[in-house]
């Protein structure tokens, strides 16, 4: 499929433009997230392939909204992304901690073998951090985001230069991920919440 915008011809496979069609209907109203609270109260933690053989658990409208549990963690992660919040990871988990009316939520994904999205139901007293889903609706940026843009493009220039002097790439990477996994992951990104 071929996308026309302003005169630039974009190729879109039809998945990728039907995904990002979901997307936008996910993040265009509380909808769905509101369902997902909802059910979350019924089912604490379940993953999107759990009704794949038991279909009749559950009924077909929350089957289908299951399914749907990987784009809305996309869009989480796209919000994230963009305001420099890092993803928590645990062994083969990567997810984030969503609030949004009272709810607290883990919407993450198992990788590996068996990739599977899920969900689990938090306590919201629980004093860990939050992602508030009002903020992704809203898509919110943080204020600072343009310094971080601005010092990881002198950044990158910095790695630019290394290797036009002639040191090896390894070397560059192996001191960033010595330095990286020295800090503490424990910080104020801005748009979290202890609950």
């Amino acid at each position: 499929m071929f996308l026309d915008y302003g005169g630039f011809i974009m190729e879109f496979s039809e998945k990728d433009y039907v995904r990002q069609k979901y997307k936008r209907i996910i993040l265009s109203s509380d909808k769905y997230i509101k369902w997902l609270c909802d059910f979350s109260v019924k089912h604490n933690n379940f993953t999107d392939d759990e009704w794949g053989f038991n279909a009749e658990e559950i009924p077909r409208v929350d089957r289908e909204n299951v399914r749907y549990l990987g784009l809305l963690f996309s869009c989480i992660k796209d919000f994230a992304d963009s305001n420099y919040i890092e993803s928590i990871t645990d062994d083969e988990l990567i997810f984030y901690r969503v609030f949004y009316d009272g709810n607290c939520l883990e919407i993450g994904f198992k990788k590996g073998n068996g990739t599977y999205y899920f969900c689990n139901k938090l306590q919201c007293g629980d004093n860990l951090d939050f992602i508030d889903f009002n903020d992704i609706l809203l898509g919110k940026k943080k204020s600072n985001t343009h310094t971080f843009d601005d010092t990881l493009w002198a950044f990158s220039e910095v790695i630019k230069n290394l290797k036009l002097k002639g040191v090896p790439s390894e070397l560059i990477y192996d001191t960033v991920r010595s330095v990286l996994d020295s800090m503490n992951n424990e910080h104020d990104n801005g748009f979290t919440y202890k609950k």
